[in-house]
């Protein structure tokens, strides 16, 4: 297994969290280009990964995106569809949740779920920022993912913190509840906001340098 000394996300956003400081738009665009390519080659082999989280998202010391964890990755059926409840239930699509059948775009709900809670430091349901996943249980905190409506990434002023429209809409479009609705990894590669950060340089291998105190 190949060793990604940069980490995962998760880790590198509670460094970042620790330093007082919130991961960048452009980066997050990185990192979500390498999560739409990795699952659209995940789809060209019949594959649906079934656990994207923040945990299970790795970056090489030069940036590079991996995708890790395939325990509870399984291949789809001839209409590209599966039905069996395995993952991280928080992370899951509604139709995951309620046990209809899903297909690859149940992982492009889980990368919206993902980007969006790096985005803001915290895990985004419930979407008014209270603390209800460590009070509450797990059948209480999935009823709210079904039911309620959807999370926004916002602004935050009072920390400088300004997102654009186009990354707000892409988070609304991976975040789309109705999976007949919701567009496929490489459907995503093509939203504009994609497109917007493809054009975007970023030096990655200087951010988790920065991030983890590495001599550059």
């Amino acid at each position: 297994m190949e060793f990604c000394e940069g980490g995962s996300l998760d880790s590198i956003y509670r460094e970042v969290k620790k330093l007082g400081g919130r991961t960048g738009e452009k980066v997050l665009g990185k990192v979500a280009e390498g999560v739409l390519n990795g699952l659209t080659y995940l789809h060209g082999k019949k594959i649906i990964h079934r656990d994207i989280k923040p945990s299970n998202i790795l970056l090489c010391r030069d940036g590079q995106v991996k995708l890790c964890d395939f325990g509870v990755s399984g291949e789809f059926g001839t209409k590209g569809d599966a039905n069996t409840f395995i993952g991280t239930s928080y992370y899951m699509a509604p139709e995951r949740i309620t046990g209809q059948s899903y297909t690859i775009t149940s992982d492009v709900w889980s990368t919206g779920v993902t980007l969006l809670e790096v985005a803001q430091h915290r895990f985004p349901f419930p979407a008014d920022g209270s603390e209800m996943q460590p009070r509450a249980g797990l059948i209480d905190l999935l009823t709210y993912i079904v039911r309620q409506p959807i999370p926004k990434l916002k602004d935050e002023p009072d920390a400088g913190i300004k997102w654009s429209d186009s990354f707000k809409y892409f988070i609304e479009c991976c975040l789309e509840k109705d999976p007949a609705r919701r567009a496929s990894p490489w459907r995503m590669l093509e939203h504009p906001w994609m497109v917007e950060m493809r054009g975007k340089r970023v030096n990655m291998a200087h951010f988790l340098a920065t991030v983890w105190g590495w001599e550059k």
